[in-house]
């Protein structure tokens, strides 16, 4: 069988989450040596660490694949108060892959996608028409099906975020890198952080972690992105001139590599959805100031940590300060019955490689 996957693994992305969506479900198929599986219009990144490990991909043309799927991600939804453009950026990067499918009567499937706010028209029938089209749809989280039901897609099924059905410590790599980590903390324990490309929580961040560290002198501070970004070692002068204490910055390439640095950690600052969804499946302290809000509270509401994610926009660096005082000493623990629910979106897709869903 032949599959054309398709995410935030196109236009130049090097994003940790999404490319573990992408391997897993990628590595998955290849379980079976006569399945071809591709990615529709795949970053150089992606590429080169999908084929790190011995499996290259396939060519897999739009016009040959059997099946069409979109991988996990927020794809069906708009940004924090996005602006027209910014929606019109999701749509163009997202939603001719699908629009291609139902005009080609292709087989298409949407795995553990994230959906809402959907608020502009033509969001709404580009996101409907997919999802009516598909041969099989499932939601990461319960708002993600709510916002599908409003514009009029019904039954579908909300199996958690499928990160939470992966053996992530399994594929995790010791470094150089990850051997200079563990020597500069020297026993000490690891406050990780996280802020990205968002100048906002960089500047938070810096002042409330500076506050912190005064007072646990048992933390060393690494500080990382979760993608490339051109900007980053202005970004890391920035915030150590804000900070003051001693940090050490980890270069963020290797994904495999990252999750090592997450495992090495105690507690976890971030920005963003998956390096502390991963933070969490490892049983790590993690505290997330979130710049996608909406769709980040919902994580932390199913796991019932709620009082882990705050919004980005409506705290304060003294706020960011109390949360890593009450929270640094608290690991989450990831519910069970989440975890089993993620893992029935495998089902989905061994149902679709068995050919059972009527045509």
């Amino acid at each position: 069988m032949r599959f054309l996957l398709h995410g935030a693994t196109n236009w130049n992305s090097t994003n940790f989450g999404d490319f573990l969506y992408a391997y897993e479900i990628y590595r998955y198929l290849k379980q079976n040596s006569d399945n071809q599986v591709g990615f529709y219009q795949p970053s150089d990144y992606f590429v080169k660490y999908l084929n790190s490990n011995g499996v290259k991909t396939d060519y897999v043309s739009f016009k040959n694949a059997d099946y069409l799927i979109y991988i996990p991600g927020g794809y069906f939804g708009e940004g924090h108060n996005a602006r027209f453009r910014d929606t019109l950026i999701q749509y163009i990067r997202f939603m001719p892959f699908g629009l291609k499918a139902v005009i080609g009567k292709k087989k298409l499937v949407a795995i553990g996608v994230g959906a809402g706010p959907i608020d502009r028209w033509f969001m709404k029938w580009a996101v409907k028409s997919i999802c009516k089209n598909s041969i099989a749809v499932t939601t990461r989280d319960k708002e993600s099906q709510e916002a599908l039901k409003s514009i009029g897609v019904d039954n579908v099924p909300e199996y958690s975020d499928m990160m939470l059905a992966y053996d992530l410590k399994n594929v995790s790599e010791n470094t150089e890198q990850i051997n200079s980590v563990i020597k500069y903390a020297d026993g000490y324990k690891i406050l990780m952080v996280h802020y990205n490309h968002s100048k906002e929580a960089l500047e938070k961040f810096a002042v409330a972690v500076n506050d912190f560290v005064e007072e646990h002198k048992e933390y060393k501070v690494v500080v990382t992105a979760d993608s490339i970004l051109p900007y980053e070692d202005e970004y890391f002068q920035k915030f150590k001139d804000l900070c003051k204490c001693e940090v050490f910055h980890f270069i963020y390439d290797n994904p495999f590599e990252m999750l090592r640095l997450i495992d090495l950690s105690d507690v976890i600052l971030t920005c963003k959805l998956h390096v502390g969804v991963v933070g969490g499946m490892f049983n790590k302290s993690v505290i997330c100031v979130a710049e996608h809000p909406e769709k980040t509270q919902r994580f932390y509401d199913l796991i019932n940590n709620p009082q882990n994610c705050v919004s980005l926009y409506e705290t304060t660096e003294e706020h960011i300060k109390i949360l890593l005082n009450d929270l640094h000493n608290k690991s989450i623990c990831i519910p069970n019955d989440e975890t089993e629910k993620a893992k029935m979106h495998w089902s989905v897709i061994d149902r679709m490689i068995e050919e059972k869903y009527e045509e």
